[in-house]
């Protein structure tokens, strides 16, 4: 198998710059869901269509555009905030919020502070779930 013409190597560099989008575009996974089926229903009936230069033009753009819009989606499937029960949603700025998390890891202590990483159990008495970062100042 020759590596250049394998044909994830060359679906890569649509790929990566799709993930990086979605990234910074800071969507849920419904929009890039959307788009992929629409465009995958596109490969399949440019697929259908008679061999000709347009269509093998059409049918290119149409993966690569596709496979952009599948590093989208991958990233926004797995970013946390994206989940529908993640603690940012119930958590209110404007009022105290009483939060039970658990304890995962104890981390290397700071100069100032003790910090551990916990799973958020429940906000407000609303079942939630993510991660943070716990800083506990020392006492002398």
């Amino acid at each position: 198998m020759n590596i250049p013409h394998f044909t994830g190597i060359r679906l890569l560099p649509w790929c990566i710059p799709g993930i990086i989008f979605g990234f910074y575009a800071d969507t849920d996974w419904r929009l890039p869901l959307f788009l992929a089926i629409i465009f995958v229903i596109g490969l399949g009936i440019t697929y259908r269509m008679r061999n000709t230069a347009a269509k093998r033009m059409l049918f290119g753009s149409l993966v690569f555009i596709t496979v952009f819009t599948v590093g989208w989606l991958t990233l926004s499937l797995h970013l946390e905030k994206n989940r529908l029960r993640h603690y940012s949603r119930y958590a209110s700025t404007e009022t105290e919020n009483t939060i039970v998390f658990n304890i995962r890891k104890n981390l290397k202590p700071g100069a100032f502070y003790e910090r551990y990483e916990a799973r958020i159990i429940s906000i407000n008495q609303e079942k939630a779930s993510g991660k943070l970062l716990l800083n506990v100042y020392k006492d002398s």
